[in-house]
């Protein structure tokens, strides 16, 4: 179940021109299992994943992390 999502902050003015053309569109969400708990639930998120990038081209999703146990936040800019 999604509980909620946000829009991550950037400040793109310490960007150069060039990757600001390029800078990723980030969004975290926020996610809970009804009955899976500890590393069920972790397990269960990689699986998701996993499925997840397996369907989708990194144009159009890129997952950092989907983890109970760690937030990543990457500066990634494509090259042009």
């Amino acid at each position: 179940e999604i509980l909620g999502y946000r829009i991550v902050p950037v400040n793109p003015s310490v960007l150069g021109k060039n990757s600001q053309k390029t800078e990723p569109w980030t969004e975290q969400i926020f996610v809970c299992h009804p009955s899976h708990t500890g590393p069920q639930l972790e397990s269960s998120l990689y699986i998701a994943r996993k499925k997840t990038e397996a369907k989708l081209t990194y144009d159009s999703l890129y997952i950092c992390s989907l983890s109970t146990k760690t937030i990543v936040y990457k500066g990634m800019l494509k090259s042009v």
